[in-house]
């Protein structure tokens, strides 16, 4: 997960390599000329929560899995189609789930009778599971994909194929903000037709939104600042490295791409989590009377490491998994696409370049 995410307008990291990759698949299946159309149909699943990798950076990842416009398709990536993943984990939690940390009931990938006497009908699935098909890279990669497929299917048939039904989930279309309201609004046209359904707001993720009150602290994605001398990151104050690595926000990203910080203080901090509810089909009301009385300065939703499940609940990863439990959700059953932005002085919404909200 490591490296730049980066930006397509600014022809760098991740976001720049997503379009290089897509367009250098379809130019070698279309070299023979009459076999594959140069603008071949092409879909994208988002980065699951799964597992240790990613950590904060998945939200910066996932945008860059679009090519910096949060929806696909977009204007750099035509004719291509989306899955979010985010809120998909491994339905039978191997690295989390009571099977496995809690009654130990897999021995040498095998459900352990002797111990678990009682559970088999619970766990013997999980054990199977892990022995067909082990976990990689720490459950980044889900191995459940089923609903997966049903929503790159979807997604497929209602952009590629012409159909009309929603190809996506909720997607930020602009924010106002009045007294201890700030009311974001999705994008009527592409929920076509479908109307928000909000879920529980589950004891391990809550809300999933947040927001910042401190303006200077926003950023997409911090950079630290080159030492020139070694190639690393350079310590804010040389004198006392304990003190930190210095970091500055580019202005791809949403800084002044001048200003220093220590490590730590820019991108991540400062964010306050939030409740919302219905405030139209179309929309949520997000109640700020915890701010009491300060502005909100940005906000964001489904950001980084997604966590929207109930694990009090003793039947998670033994009668079902973690699937589709995230608080936003459109009524056809896809999930909102995660979003940041900042907030002007006026409550209206400001995407980094090239997302389009107002």
């Amino acid at each position: 997960m490591g490296g730049t995410k980066g930006n397509s307008l600014n022809n760098n990291g991740y976001a720049c390599a997503m379009r290089q990759l897509i367009r250098g698949y379809r130019a070698a299946w279309s070299k023979v000329p009459g076999t594959t159309d140069p603008l071949a149909p092409f879909g994208v699943v988002t980065l699951a929560s799964s597992g240790s990798e990613g950590g904060p950076d998945f939200g910066t990842m996932r945008i860059a899995q679009t090519a910096s416009y949060g929806v696909l398709p977009s204007p750099e990536l035509p004719n291509t189609f989306l899955a979010q993943a985010y809120d998909l984990d491994d339905e039978w939690g191997p690295s989390s789930g009571p099977c496995f940390t809690q009654w130990a009931c897999c021995h040498n990938k095998e459900y352990n009778a002797t111990k678990c006497a009682g559970r088999e009908t619970q766990c013997s699935p999980a054990c199977a599971a892990d022995v067909d098909t082990p976990i990689l890279m720490g459950g980044i990669h889900p191995r459940s994909k089923k609903q997966v497929g049903d929503r790159l299917g979807r997604a497929m048939i209602n952009t590629i194929y012409g159909g009309s039904a929603a190809f996506t989930g909720p997607t930020l279309s602009s924010c106002s903000h009045s007294g201890n309201t700030l009311v974001i609004q999705f994008n009527e046209t592409l929920l076509r037709g479908d109307t928000l359904s909000l879920q529980p707001l589950q004891r391990a993720g809550g809300s999933q939104l947040w927001v910042q009150t401190n303006a200077s602290l926003f950023c997409m994605e911090p950079q630290c600042v080159i030492n020139q001398t070694d190639g690393r990151c350079a310590n804010i104050n040389p004198a006392n490295p304990r003190q930190g690595s210095a970091y500055y926000c580019p202005t791809w990203a949403g800084g002044d791409g001048v200003s220093i910080y220590e490590k730590g203080i820019l991108g991540d901090s400062g964010w306050l989590s939030l409740n919302f509810t219905s405030s139209s089909s179309s929309s949520v009301s997000v109640d700020l009377s915890p701010l009491k009385g300060v502005s909100p300065t940005a906000v964001r939703y489904a950001w980084g490491t997604v966590d929207c499940c109930d694990h009090t609940d003793p039947n998670l990863y033994v009668s079902y998994g973690c699937i589709a439990q995230c608080p936003i959700m459109s009524s056809s059953g896809l999930p909102a696409n995660p979003f940041q932005a900042q907030i002007t002085s006026e409550g209206a919404c400001k995407c980094v370049a090239p997302q389009v909200c107002g």
